[in-house]
């Protein structure tokens, strides 16, 4: 397995163009839980959609809090800072993708 850890700062941005990096990460998520589904489903129609209804649900709870977030500060004054931890882990494929 090989792993990769990075860090990413971002600074300075405008309020709008940060809420939409953020949410365009969200919903790619989303797309590829969605796709990882169906491609799951397609070898086996027994699987249940349960687990991935579940992620689904909690993606989009997580969409609607950064959207509530970036409403409260709009204005034009302000700018936003983040952070970006990311781990990456490229493991062996399985025959089911969780």
């Amino acid at each position: 397995m090989k792993e990769k850890k990075l860090n990413i700062d971002a600074n300075g941005l405008d309020l709008c163009d940060s809420k939409s990096m953020i949410l365009n990460l969200i919903d790619n998520q989303i797309k590829n839980h969605n796709l990882q589904f169906l491609i799951n489903w397609e070898r086996d129609h027994s699987i249940s959609s349960e687990e991935n209804e579940k992620k689904i649900k909690a993606l989009r709870t997580l969409k609607s809090e950064v959207i509530e977030f970036f409403n409260s500060c709009n204005t034009d004054d302000l700018w936003a800072d983040f952070q970006f931890s990311i781990d990456i882990k490229v493991k062996q494929k399985t025959n089911v993708a969780a």
